[in-house]
C-alpha cells in the first residue's frame, strides 16, 4: 500500500509525516509496517511513531476548493434541497449505511430521493453495484431512484451544495454519474447564483449500461456567490436510477478532451482504477522538485524544469516485481480511427545500485560496482467489453523523453488503458497525453501540414497580390509621366534631342582678379627682414 526508501532528512531526528489511503474494508484486517536493510550499518535505523487511523478521501487533483466530495464518509455538507417540488422526500433511506448520529440530511416516512447508500439495492438492477471511488460494495454514493413510483415524470430531485465564495476565475467541475435501466430520467446540473437565473453546465438523459461515466464543465460565478445542484428528473421509467460520486471542483478551468494533458493542473480525464482485480498499484502525480521517496526524472516533458509535474510508477526491490497500475480514460465512443500521442520517461537500463571497495593488499583497492537493470515495463491497451486489445509496448524506453504514438480502431466502446509493470529497479514516468477523437495520427499530421501549407499559400497569394497592385500602380505613374513629358515637349515646338543652343554674354564678369604681389610685405606678410648679401 505505501513504501519509503532513503532518508528523512539531513538530521537525526528528521520526521516525515504519511497519509495511507485504506479505503473501506468488507472483513476484519491488520495493519503490518514491514523493514528491510539494504545493507547492515551500525548506525542505520528505521522508526515508526504515532500511527492513527482517521477518515480520508482519496487523492483528488489539488488544490481542492472544499466542495469536493467522494460521500465515503457523509455529504460534505450537501443536502436536500426543499424546493425540488417533491414534499416530506427522505434523504436518508434503510438501505443507507451511515453509522453513528450522522443523519446527513433530511428524513421522514416518505417515499425517497437522494440516498447516500452503496451496493445496489433491495430492488433488482437498481443502483450500481461499487462506487466510483473505490470500486468496491462498501463505498459510498449518492442515488436517486427514479422509477415511476418513487420519482413520478417531470418531477425533480435536487441535491444542492454549500454556498461558494464569488471569485473571478472560471473554476472545473468534475464528477463522475451512473445511469441505469431503460428511461432512466435525466441528469442535468446547474449553478446557482445568488442572484439571477441558474447556469446549465451538463446534461444527460441516456441509458449508458452500468458503468461510471465522467462529467465536467465550466463554472463562471462572475463575482457572486453560487452554489452548485444536481437535479434528476423521472421520465416514467421502471428499475431505473441515477447516481453520482466523485465531485470535484479545482481553480483552474476544464481541459478539452482534445487538448494536451499536461499534467500541470492534474490528471484530466484519466485516473487510476482502484479495482484490485485489474491492478495493486497506483500512478502517482509528482515533480521532481517536490518528490522525496523515490528517484524520478530530472524535469518534466511540458515545461522542462523541476517544478513540471508528470505521473510516474517507481520500482524497487522492497516489495514484489511484476505489480501493475492502470491508468484508465473515460469510456470512449466507437471509432474508425483516433490518435493517441503521449511522452514517456525510463531510464537507463542500467542502474548503480550499491558500491563498496574491496582490499588486496596495502596498495591496491577494487571498487565493485553493482549493477541492477531497470526492468519496469509500459503496455497500453484498449479495453472493450470483451477484453484488452494491446496498441503499443515500447521497446526502445530509455534515457531521454520519448514521444510514442498509436491509432485506435474500435466497432464498440472503449477505454485506454497505460499499464505500468513494477521492476525491481527503475521507474515510468509518462506526461503530455494528447487524444485526438475520430482522428488518426497520420491524419492529423497531414491536415496539420496541409493546414500550414494552406496557410503559407495563402500568404503568398497575398503576396502576389500586393506585387501585382505595386506594378499595377507603377505602371500608372509610369504613363501618367510619360503622357506629362509629351504634353511639354508638344508645348514647346520642338523635337526632342539636343538643340544648338547660343548663350550670349549679357555683361562682362564681374569677377576681379588682383594682381599677383611679388612682395612678401604686399603679399600679407609683416615683420619680415630682409637681409643685403
Amino acid at each position: 500500500m505505501w513504501e519509503f526508501g532513503g532518508k528523512t532528512g539531513p538530521e537525526e531526528e528528521a520526521w516525515q509525516h504519511a497519509d495511507v489511503l485504506i479505503g473501506v474494508r468488507k472483513d476484519r484486517f491488520q495493519m503490518v509496517f514491514e523493514a528491510r536493510a539494504a545493507e547492515l550499518h551500525s548506525h542505520g535505523h528505521i522508526r515508526v511513531k504515532d500511527v492513527h487511523f482517521t477518515d480520508c478521501h482519496g487523492l483528488l487533483p489539488q488544490p481542492d476548493t472544499g466542495l469536493s466530495c467522494n460521500f465515503d464518509s457523509d455529504l460534505c455538507g450537501w443536502y436536500q434541497d426543499n424546493s425540488d417540488n417533491l414534499t416530506e422526500m427522505s434523504a436518508l433511506s434503510e438501505d443507507d449505511h451511515t453509522t453513528g448520529n450522522d443523519r446527513c440530511g433530511y428524513s421522514s416516512s416518505s417515499e425517497v430521493t437522494w440516498v447516500r447508500r452503496s451496493g445496489q439495492s433491495s430492488s433488482p438492477g437498481t443502483g450500481p453495484e461499487t462506487d466510483h471511488t473505490l470500486q468496491t460494495d462498501q463505498g459510498f454514493y449518492m442515488m436517486v431512484n427514479t422509477d415511476s413510483s418513487v420519482l413520478p415524470r417531470g418531477k425533480a430531485a435536487v441535491l444542492t451544495s454549500l454556498v461558494r465564495a464569488k471569485t473571478t476565475k472560471t473554476e472545473c467541475l468534475s464528477f463522475w454519474y451512473h445511469m441505469g435501466g431503460e428511461n432512466p430520467g435525466s441528469l442535468t446540473v446547474y449553478m446557482k447564483p445568488a442572484k439571477g437565473e441558474r447556469q446549465k453546465i451538463f446534461s444527460s438523459s441516456l441509458n449508458q449500461g452500468h458503468v461510471w461515466r465522467h462529467g465536467r464543465g465550466n463554472i463562471f460565478s462572475d463575482l457572486v456567490e453560487w452554489q452548485l445542484e444536481f437535479e434528476v428528473k423521472g421520465a416514467g421509467g421502471r428499475d431505473t436510477h441515477v447516481a453520482i460520486d466523485d465531485v470535484h471542483i479545482s481553480i483552474h478551468p476544464c481541459e478539452d478532451q482534445d487538448e494536451v494533458c499536461s499534467m500541470e493542473r492534474g490528471t484530466c480525464i484519466w485516473s487510476n482504477t482502484q479495482n484490485i482485480q485489474q491492478d495493486k498499484l497506483d500512478w502517482e502525480l509528482t515533480n521532481q522538485e517536490t518528490e522525496r521517496h523515490f528517484p524520478v526524472p530530472a524535469e518534466d516533458h511540458t515545461l522542462g524544469t523541476e517544478k513540471g509535474h508528470f505521473l510516474f510508477l517507481p520500482s524497487s526491490n522492497r516489495t514484489a516485481a511484476n505489480q501493475n497500475a492502470w491508468l484508465l480514460s473515460p469510456h470512449l465512443p466507437p471509432t474508425t480511427g483516433t490518435c493517441l500521442r503521449f511522452w514517456a520517461y525510463k531510464p537507463q537500463s542500467c542502474k548503480l545500485m550499491r558500491s563498496w571497495w574491496v582490499s588486496f593488499c596495502p596498495c591496491v583497492m577494487l571498487l565493485l560496482l553493482g549493477c541492477v537493470a531497470a526492468d519496469c515495463q509500459l503496455k497500453v491497451w484498449a479495453l472493450t467489453g470483451r477484453g484488452l486489445n494491446q496498441l503499443l509496448a515500447p521497446s526502445d524506453l530509455g534515457g531521454p523523453w520519448k514521444r510514442f504514438d498509436a491509432n485506435i480502431t474500435s466497432t464498440e466502446e472503449y477505454q485506454i488503458v497505460f499499464e505500468g509493470v513494477k521492476g525491481s529497479a527503475g521507474l515510468l514516468a509518462l506526461d503530455d497525453i494528447h487524444l485526438t477523437v475520430g482522428v488518426k495520427c497520420g491524419e492529423k499530421q497531414d491536415s496539420s501540414a496541409g493546414s500550414d501549407n494552406a496557410g503559407g499559400i495563402a500568404a503568398a497569394v497575398i503576396v502576389v497580390l500586393v506585387l501585382i497592385g505595386t506594378l499595377v500602380a507603377l505602371m500608372v505613374y509610369y504613363m501618367r509621366t510619360r503622357r506629362m513629358s509629351n504634353a511639354l515637349i508638344s508645348g514647346s515646338g520642338t523635337d526632342a534631342g539636343f538643340d544648338n543652343a547660343v548663350y550670349e554674354e549679357a555683361e562682362p564678369d564681374r569677377v576681379t582678379i588682383p594682381p599677383a604681389q611679388n612682395h612678401p610685405m604686399a603679399a600679407g606678410f609683416n615683420h619680415i627682414v630682409v637681409e643685403e648679401p
